[in-house]
Order: C-alpha cells, then sequence, then structure tokens
C-alpha cells in the first residue's frame, strides 16, 4: 500500500510541476496592435492618446503600432503615421515575471511588460519617453 501511495503521490507531483512550468514560461508570439499611447516628457508632463485619438495633429490607429512577435525570439514592428511608415527589427528574451527586453537592430535594449494578452513597450527618446500599450489580435 505504501508503494503505491508513493507511486500516486509522484505521478501527481510532477503533473503539479508540469502545471505550474507550463503557467510560467509564456507563449508571447502573435500580433500585437495598439491600444494607448503615453506620451511623458521630460517637465513631467504626460498625455495618454487611445488608438482612433490624436496629438499634435497626428492621428493613432490601431495599425500606427503594430508589433509581430516570433516563437524563435525574433520581433519586428512597423509604425506608421500619416503617409510614413518606419520599420524595426530584433530579438527578444524573457526576463520573468512578465518582463521582456526586446533588443533592437542598433543593439540598444527595449524594457517591455506583458500582463495577459497586453504588451507595453517603452520607448525612450530625446526629452520624451513613449509608453505604447498594444494588445494581441
Amino acid at each position: 500500500m505504501k508503494k503505491f501511495i508513493t507511486a500516486i503521490l509522484t505521478v501527481l507531483t510532477a503533473a503539479v510541476l508540469a502545471v505550474a512550468f507550463a503557467a510560467c514560461s509564456g507563449d508571447y508570439s502573435g500580433t500585437y496592435k495598439l491600444s494607448s499611447l503615453r506620451i511623458d516628457s521630460a517637465d513631467g508632463s504626460s498625455t495618454t492618446v487611445p488608438a482612433g485619438g490624436s496629438y499634435m495633429d497626428i492621428s493613432y490607429t490601431q495599425d500606427s503600432y503594430v508589433l509581430h512577435m516570433s516563437d524563435d525570439n525574433s520581433w519586428y514592428m512597423t509604425m506608421q503615421f500619416e503617409d510614413e511608415t518606419e520599420s524595426e527589427y530584433g530579438t527578444w528574451r524573457d526576463e520573468g515575471g512578465g518582463n521582456l527586453v526586446l533588443t533592437d537592430s542598433y543593439g540598444d535594449e527595449l524594457s517591455t511588460t506583458v500582463d495577459g494578452d497586453t504588451v507595453v513597450v517603452v520607448l525612450p527618446d530625446d526629452d520624451v519617453t513613449y509608453f505604447v500599450t498594444m494588445v494581441r489580435q
């Protein structure tokens, strides 16, 4: 009887560990589109623009920022404003706890957080920091 209970406990422990590891490892692959853009200025001011809104005569749609993340730890992002389109690409790594690091083609690292199907990419610029919130499609 003792061997039977030990075998049952071993199987249950293995099952619990498998579920725990599956829950901790995120599947981040997919396409994410703009939900909102927060713009923090060096002077302390902050503005949030939802997809469909505009700021400083620029209209932002869901397609203004589109992030594609692949299973092979590569990514690319297109940024489209009015008649201008830019793109960036690189690799990503999982830092755990919902934190990712996107390394761009120049070797710069972009801080990124993930919460469910929502990704926030931090894009620092001279006197402004952009917090791009995107939702998986």
